[in-house]
């Protein structure tokens, strides 16, 4: 099977394992892997969003639960987590956020983040999402204090700004403590969302775990056109390994 690396995202169907945060008695004894499945719940992992105008939420329609949906006949029901918003002003940015624990305290790892996923557009978007640079670019990144929003004042539109307060770079550029997963390939309005692989395995991300030997980390969606979108998280895997 050919070997996906960083800056791809495809359409695949493979069989989703359990959800462990353990280490893999198949995997080398220094390599801790942490994975969620959302059978029954959002397993901690909770939503964020940024980069819009203050008081605008409503209009956006920002929401994050759990659920099920039908994908293709050869997948059935899946369960995961859903994450949807309209970028009414061409800009959103969305993600979500978990703290892994069991880590050695003080300690540097590198991870490798797998994700599985669907994207579904919730109305239908007259323009170009098929341009390397535009639509929605899937990134992922690790913490050692927990990420968030904050507002701040745009000095050029005299609005209060929804950012994050962390650097996250900007579409398919990555951050300090971000890389870049992939383009987002949208299933259009109605049709039967089919799954993507995303995958940092080419590019692994740098991470330093708390005193409690703790960290965060985070999976997003940097949209740079006005298109209204739900992700469906269905698998996150992250392998830790001690640098």
């Amino acid at each position: 099977m050919k070997k996906f690396g960083v800056k791809i995202l495809i359409y695949l169907v493979i069989i989703v394992f359990g959800f462990a945060c353990m280490n893999n008695e198949d995997a080398e004894p220094s390599i801790l892997i942490a994975r969620s499945i959302f059978q029954e719940d959002s397993e901690g992992w909770e939503a964020g969003f940024a980069e819009y105008e203050e008081g605008l939420e409503d209009s956006m329609r920002l929401t994050f639960s759990h659920g099920s949906f039908m994908a293709s006949a050869n997948i059935g029901s899946v369960s995961s987590v859903i994450q949807s918003g309209y970028a009414t002003n061409s800009d959103l940015f969305m993600f979500i956020k978990s703290q892994i624990s069991n880590l050695e305290p003080n300690t540097d790892y590198s991870m490798i983040f797998n994700l599985e996923l669907y994207a579904q557009l919730n109305e239908k978007f007259i323009g170009d999402l098929t341009s390397s640079n535009s639509g929605s670019f899937l990134k992922a990144g690790s913490f050692k204090n927990e990420p968030g929003v904050t507002v701040i004042e745009d000095t050029d539109s005299n609005k209060r700004m929804v950012v994050t307060d962390f650097q996250k770079g900007e579409d398919e550029n990555p951050g300090p403590n971000m890389v870049y997963l992939g383009k987002i390939i949208h299933t259009d309005v109605g049709d039967t969302p089919l799954l993507l692989i995303g995958t940092s395995e080419g590019s692994p991300i740098l991470g330093t775990s708390d005193d409690e030997g703790k960290l965060w980390v985070v999976v997003g969606v940097d949209t740079n056109q006005p298109i209204n979108q739900s992700i469906y998280y269905s698998y996150i895997g992250v392998q830790f390994r001690k640098n």
